[in-house]
Parts: structure tokens; sequence; C-alpha cells
């Protein structure tokens, strides 16, 4: 395996799969630069189960083993919500929400929270063109804050407090969020099971 197609065409995510992948042999390449556009619905119920669909689906029309992600916040009071629908928790239509929207809907429910425990979940999925799977989940634990703060990051970044950096993630550099984020765990993770397949 010495090219993978990453599902997405996010710009900082390839960025980050790239700088990760860097020494390893693997090409990351995304759907723009081989000329496939594809939408994918993603209905399913848990992150891998979205992870896989949009690997699966990529895999199929590419004929590269393929990797996605679907990655969300879940907040220990709020029973794991927004969790898979954390892109659209404030939509009523079931489209995605805009960040701004989202962060408001989030403050209001947590407003009269003692429990400020959260965690950033990151799914990712590689199929192969045999079909044979590999899966692994990083996560990212925080709390949130009650107000915004940080102007970097995206998503629920400015709510997301870091006590071991005493700001939210939309306050740390992309370095810093590059080395610890549910990301980069899930990216690592999967590098090193590649390995260990290949030395297998």
């Amino acid at each position: 395996m010495n090219k993978i197609l990453l599902a997405t065409n996010n710009a900082n995510k390839l960025r980050e799969f790239r700088q990760i992948f860097e020494g390893s042999g693997i090409q990351i390449v995304s759907p723009k630069e081989i000329g496939i556009s594809h939408d994918v619905d993603e209905d399913a119920d848990t992150f891998k189960g979205n992870a896989y669909k949009k690997a699966y689906e990529f895999m199929k029309i590419s004929g590269l083993p393929s990797v996605a992600d679907d990655s969300g916040l879940c907040v220990v009071a709020l029973d794991g919500q927004p969790g898979v629908y954390s892109a659209r928790f404030a939509s009523k239509s079931g489209e995605n929400s805009d960040d701004n929207a989202n962060n408001e809907k989030l403050l209001r429910l947590m407003k009269d929270k003692t429990d400020r425990r959260g965690y950033y979940v990151c799914a990712l999925a590689l199929v192969d063109t045999d079909e044979s799977v590999i899966e692994v989940e990083g996560e990212c634990w925080g709390e949130i804050a009650h107000e915004r703060s940080g102007e970097g990051g995206f998503g629920y970044d400015c709510l997301f407090y870091l006590p071991q950096f005493n700001c939210t993630m939309a306050s740390i550099s992309p370095e810093q969020k590059n080395s610890m984020s549910h990301r980069s765990k899930a990216i690592h993770m999967l590098l090193d099971k590649l390995r260990d397949v290949k030395n297998a």
C-alpha cells in the first residue's frame, strides 16, 4: 500500500495527514487531486459507522485504499450530545448548522451544569481494495467553558477548555493542537497499525 486516498478536500486535514505520514513511504492524495467529486450521506449513528461508509464509497469509486474520518464533541452532562450530530447540532432541517449557532446551543444547554467534562472523538476507517478494514479512534478530553475564548480553531474549539494549557483549544497554536488532538492521536494509531501489517 503506497498510495491512500483521504476522503476529504479539507486542506487542514490533508496537511495533518501528510505531516504524520511523512517518511512512511505512503502517499496521501485527495479526491480533488485525482478528479473525484462525491458526497456521502453521513447517516450512521456512530462515528465509526460514518467513517467506514465514507471510506468504503470512496474506495469503490477510486479503486484506491481509502481512509475517512468522522469526528465530533461528546459532553458527559448531555449524555454524549452532540456526538455524531456535532456539525448539525443547532439545525432543525438536518442540514449542517454554522459554528456560531452550534456553540450558542451548547452554551444554553450547559448553563446550569456543574459537570463540564467533554471530549472530542475522531474515528478513522481505512478500507483497502480487498475490502479489509482498519478502524481506530482517538479522544481528547477537556471541559466546556462558560464563555467563548480564542480566535483560532473551528467548530467547538472556542468552548473546549484544556486545563493543561489553561485556555481553550481555539487559543493554542496549530502545532500544539496537532500534538495532542483527537485527530492527531487517531492518525498516529492508524500509521502504527499499517506498520504492524507491513512488518507482519
